[in-house]
């Protein structure tokens, strides 16, 4: 996991944002800007859970995965 880019919190850098800006937000007490930053958040980690899906699907993964566990192939 040493060639990820993580930021010191712990999560992927892509979801660090959502954070600060309801940091920020809050700091500043702005409750409604405050609420954007889950929808920020949300729509962060679908586009790195949706690409992570796209990006090993074209390269086979799952293949290798079910031929390695010994499941018959799927049918496409």
């Amino acid at each position: 996991m040493s060639g990820l880019s993580r930021e010191p919190g712990g999560s992927p850098v892509a979801v660090g944002p959502a954070r600060a800006v309801a940091g920020v937000c809050l700091r500043q007490l702005s409750g409604w800007m405050a609420l954007g930053a889950p929808v920020l958040f949300v729509s962060n980690l679908f586009a790195l859970v949706f690409g992570g899906m796209v990006v090993f699907a074209s390269l086979g993964y799952g293949v290798e995965a079910d031929k390695a566990a010994g499941r018959p192939a799927r049918s496409t």
